[in-house]
């Protein structure tokens, strides 16, 4: 007497065909059909930390009103030096919320603000498209300017990050 002997989860399904005794007890299997689904590996959400956007003091207007802030609330008189720091700390990190903003988090908004300037995004496009192309072709030739899209963008990167260092630790 042959009978489906049972299927498992939603992911992995199976059948299981084999004899049973006469008291129905006692199986022995012969075939066992097996369909296993694979899904894509779901991404973790990354979540990453508002941060104050320091690089606006280079901005005249922010320096002025950030400086005036913090002396203004900042008191002079010293009692304990861990408490004086603490609350230098604190009324720091207050008025550079207030003053200059927070970001949201994202990882591109930092690099929109800070080298991730119209030079690199420009660069960084054309090696996205080079790319794009070469995968549709497989052809050499667009292989070959996909590798120089690349090199293009790295030295843009570069140059863009020493000059936003520079200017960061100029200033």
């Amino acid at each position: 007497m042959n009978g489906r002997v049972g299927s498992v989860s939603d992911a992995i399904r199976g059948n299981a065909y084999g004899n049973r005794d006469e008291d129905g007890q006692k199986h022995r299997l012969v075939v066992f059909d097996l369909t296993i689904d694979v899904s894509q590996k779901q991404k973790r959400k990354t979540t990453t930390q508002r941060r104050i956007k320091w690089f606006k003091l280079k901005e005249n207007d922010f320096q002025q009103e950030f400086k005036d802030r913090i002396l203004r609330e900042l008191s002079h008189d010293m009692v304990d030096v861990n408490t004086w720091r603490n609350d230098a700390n604190s009324i720091i990190l207050r008025a550079g919320k207030d003053i200059l903003g927070e970001n949201s988090g994202k990882i591109w908004e930092n690099m929109e603000v800070r080298w991730f300037n119209e030079e690199v995004q420009e660069k960084v496009s054309a090696k996205k498209k080079a790319k794009t192309k070469w995968e549709e072709s497989k052809l050499d030739e667009d292989r070959a300017a996909y590798k120089q899209c690349c090199r293009e963008a790295t030295k843009a990167v570069a140059v863009a990050k020493s000059e936003a260092y520079d200017h960061m630790y100029k200033h």
